[in-house]
């Protein structure tokens, strides 16, 4: 059994990132870079002070057999707490993945190894995207949104008077996609001209490509000539929390 004793980190993802960084005893002494520590099964102890020790523990390959913890749940959710409490949004996916995996450990008994905390905590700890990372995100969506508004427009005729009511539209959604925002507006777009959207499944895609993006959006904006087709618009946007009709 192999512990490590970290000199009063910050946090308790400071505490966990060390842990799993840090050369151990036995891991420097192993003749062969390919036998290490990562299915080493991690566990805690909480001390008296309140800080907890981490361990890592040799595998003993007993099928079935549950594998002690200790206060391992207790240290990991307070970590977790922690981290959300720092930022927020920033991490809330990583928080959601690390909680499932908590519970699958509590479900099955079982310890989790040095390699899956590695790559929790890895994603736990990773740098928010920066706004150019954002922008050139913002930028792939709308490359993919623009060939499917190619594709529609070359499905029409040549001389369809649908052709650039299309066109306008697809850029505004495009604009959308490029500099996302809290409220999706389809305002300045024809009953006619947003019925196209639907029926080319260009509306469609756009919701894909939008689903996920922050900020996730609170409201869409329909003008009132089109309000004929704001039942076929829920399907598309179904946690959209509110619908305005002017």
């Amino acid at each position: 059994m192999i512990s490590t004793r970290l000199p009063q980190p910050r946090t308790k993802n400071e505490q966990l990132t060390q842990f799993l960084a840090t050369p151990t005893p036995q891991s420097l002494l192993e003749p062969t870079p390919e036998r290490n520590c990562d299915l080493h099964h991690v566990s805690a102890k909480r001390q008296e002070d309140g800080t907890f020790v981490l361990f890592a523990r040799a595998p003993t390959h007993r099928s079935g057999k549950s594998v002690p913890r200790g206060d391992l749940d207790t240290f990991l959710e307070h970590m977790v707490q922690e981290v959300t409490h720092d930022r927020g949004e920033d991490v809330g996916d990583a928080v959601d993945a690390f909680r499932r995996s908590m519970g699958r450990w509590k479900h099955t008994g079982q310890a989790p190894t040095v390699s899956e905390l590695r790559t929790l905590n890895a994603r736990l700890s990773a740098l928010p995207p920066s706004e150019f990372q954002l922008r050139n995100r913002g930028k792939f969506r709308v490359v993919q949104f623009q060939q499917d508004l190619r594709k529609s427009l070359d499905a029409l005729p040549e001389n369809a008077p649908q052709r650039d009511a299309l066109e306008k539209a697809g850029d505004q959604l495009a604009g959308m996609l490029l500099e996302p925002k809290d409220t999706l507006s389809l305002e300045g777009l024809s009953h006619d001209t947003i019925g196209l959207l639907l029926d080319t499944g260009l509306l469609g895609r756009f919701a894909d490509l939008r689903d996920g993006v922050k900020p996730a959006p609170k409201r869409l904006v329909l003008p009132v000539c089109a309000q004929s087709l704001l039942e076929r618009l829920p399907p598309l946007f179904p946690d959209m929390p509110s619908w305005i009709v002017r």
